[in-house]
């Protein structure tokens, strides 16, 4: 567990009446002043995986000076625009804020969906995003993840999937191991190189025998890569 420098300072805003529908905020005395840092959390649209399993790299980046929105929300079988609904509250409730999405797994897909209709989002960092539907549920990660979470074939949720529609008019940087068994980083190459074909502001940093948890480990190499990827956004 990472300790919390004495000059952040926590608090927690509910923006619906649900327990899911809450965010932490991690907020230092001196402040990077660029954009808010929000963080959306993986775990493939189940329960059973919540913030706290994203917490430790929240609080990392508000110790070293970002301010920091930890993202929760639902997560409901058979219900995808409950998820995608609670995200779109969680960035209006921010429309007075610069932000720049770091989504990880599945938040990485949520950010990707919902960028779009918000102008106030500056860039998307994606950790291992998920970026197709499809082909995630063809070769069923996670567990058959899309279809439990769909409840139904990811071919009826085109607006669920990241590689169907528009791309974010934003600077998008992925960040992802080689070694990722949960989400291959095969996706992330398919999706980059298909989005920068079509003009897309985008690019992925490889790092070589990482796996998909490496991502959000703030004692991982890939501490140091997020910070420079955060740092590239002006």
């Amino acid at each position: 567990m990472v300790s919390l420098n004495s000059d952040v300072k926590y608090s927690t805003k509910s923006y619906g009446s649900d327990p899911d529908q809450i965010w932490e905020r991690y907020s230092p005395a001196l402040a990077s002043g660029k954009a808010t840092l929000l963080l959306i959390h993986g775990g493939y649209w189940r329960p059973i995986f919540d913030r706290e399993h994203f917490r430790d790299l929240a609080v990392s980046l508000a110790n070293t000076g970002y301010e920091v929105v930890l993202a929760e929300y639902r997560r409901i079988s058979g219900d995808p625009d409950s998820t995608l609904s609670d995200i779109g509250s969680i960035l209006k409730s921010l429309d007075g804020e610069k932000l720049l999405l770091i989504g990880y797994s599945a938040g990485g897909q949520l950010a990707l969906l919902t960028a779009p209709n918000f102008s106030h989002v500056q860039g998307i960092i994606g950790l291992a995003p998920v970026t197709d539907l499809l082909k995630t549920e063809e070769l069923g990660l996670g567990e058959n993840a899309v279809r439990v979470w769909l409840s139904g074939s990811a071919v009826k949720f085109p607006h669920l999937n990241p590689r169907v529609v528009e791309v974010p008019k934003v600077p998008i940087r992925f960040i992802h191991g080689t070694a990722d068994d949960r989400v291959p980083i095969e996706l992330s190459e398919t999706y980059c190189a298909e989005k920068r074909e079509s003009g897309a502001d985008i690019s992925l940093v490889r790092l070589e025998g990482l796996g998909h948890f490496d991502l959000m480990d703030p004692n991982s190499v890939a501490f140091p890569t997020l910070l420079r990827a955060i740092n590239s956004f002006r």
